[in-house]
């Protein structure tokens, strides 16, 4: 198997998971795009556990196109710049916020490279969220890392911060995927990077949310997240 077509389609999957089909963008009026004015690590972070009509205030007021979708005991929310480059994702059960999630993505066709400068700004925006996600307490968790390299098809999981760092270092200029977490027993933080050339597709997210049980398969499941926590090398 070709491992960084496998690991693009996940990424892919986990983006279309949390999409709205019902939902025609083209329907949806122009609004403003606004600069949080919050970190938005912090921000993310703050959602994350809060009941839900007070995060869905707080994003109301940004004056982005919101969509929902509603389903037994929950509901998600995207809240969408004018844009298209900017969402927020929330998640809530019972009325209370499990999920929260902020990503920024660029797109191209097959004719259009995104510039050099702009994939440099997604890399440093990962590396000074990752940097801020660290100061956040995490108690009771357990670090891990992932990346995946382009030019030799290398695919990493660290348990150690600091060798994850010190190898990203060296791998950013073939870069496709790096992910930082902290997991517990019942949730996870999140913040990763993409960096998919071949299929003109960039992004950067953070997220922090509850691990579940997927009672269809049976099993505990980090919901959403997106990489998958027991990859290992192809």
């Amino acid at each position: 198997m070709n491992t960084k077509r496998f690991l693009a389609a996940i990424f892919a999957a986990a983006i279309l998971s949390i999409s709205f089909l019902a939902c025609d963008p083209k329907e949806d009026d122009p609004t403003t795009n606004p600069t949080p004015s919050t970190d938005v690590v912090k921000e993310i972070h703050g959602f994350y556990g809060k009941p839900a009509a007070q995060v869905l205030s707080i994003l109301d007021a940004k004056g982005w196109t919101r969509r929902e979708h509603t389903f037994e005991s929950g509901a998600n929310y995207q809240y969408i710049n004018s844009d298209s480059t900017k969402t927020y994702y929330i998640e809530a059960w019972n009325d209370t916020v499990t999920y929260s999630e902020y990503y920024e993505l660029e797109t191209g066709d097959t004719n259009q490279e995104i510039s050099t400068v702009n994939i440099h700004r997604f890399i440093q925006t990962f590396e000074n969220w990752e940097n801020i996600m660290s100061q956040i307490p995490h108690p009771n968790t357990i670090y891990s890392g992932f990346i995946v390299e382009d030019s030799s098809e290398y695919v990493q999981r660290y348990d150690l911060r600091n060798e994850f760092l010190q190898d990203f270092q060296v791998k950013k200029p073939t870069l496709v995927y790096a992910v930082s977490s902290y997991v517990a027993a019942n949730t996870v933080s999140q913040t990763g990077v993409a960096i998919e050339k071949e299929y003109h597709s960039y992004y950067v997210f953070v997220a922090f949310g509850d691990k579940i049980y997927d009672y269809k398969n049976k099993e505990n499941t980090f919901k959403n997240f997106r990489y998958p926590l027991n990859s290992q090398r192809k």
